[in-house]
């Protein structure tokens, strides 16, 4: 799936990143970087946002998958031709309005599923003990280490220097 992620973030013209809440706000960091290597980003819900069309890359952000603002910009990046990544705790819910059976591709953060106790993406790579972090922030940082080190791919396959993020 990351690699996955890389390759469509490369192929896409325009990329769209939407997220609710402390989840957005991750989006947002994540817009930041991709703007920083040159990529045409548009954050859902900003004022200049344009609509997003055929070709389009459509990244959305959710523990839950069931955000309204994340499910209708899914559904509606759908419609027009657009691929769907989604960014989430665990995807195939058996609910009909569930942000996995609108993405292309899932990637899934946390893999503590149907009760079973395995280790989540912090834990997993970075050996961090997630049972401390209140509400979602275990999702959510793992969320921002997750994008952030999309980016570091991104720079290094598209043999970008830093100097060009200072910019």
């Amino acid at each position: 799936s990351f690699q996955y992620l890389v390759r469509q973030i490369w192929a896409a013209p325009r990329l769209f990143i939407c997220g609710s809440g402390r989840s957005g706000k991750i989006g947002e960091m994540f817009g930041m970087r991709l703007v920083h290597i040159r990529k045409v980003v548009y954050i859902v819900g900003a004022p200049t946002t344009p609509s997003i069309r055929k070709g389009d890359l459509l990244i959305t952000i959710s523990g839950s998958g069931t955000t309204k603002l994340v499910l209708n910009c899914a559904k509606t990046a759908k419609k027009v031709g657009a691929k769907v990544m989604s960014i989430r705790l665990a995807c195939g819910n058996s609910t009909d309005d569930h942000i996995s059976k609108i993405s292309d591709r899932c990637i899934i953060l946390d893999r503590r599923l149907d009760g079973e106790k395995r280790k989540n993406y912090l834990e997993e790579k970075f050996g961090v003990k997630t049972d401390y972090f209140p509400l979602g922030s275990s999702f959510e940082i793992s969320a921002l280490l997750f994008l952030e080190t999309t980016i570091g791919a991104l720079i290094e396959g598209g043999e970008i220097h830093e100097e060009i993020l200072k910019e």
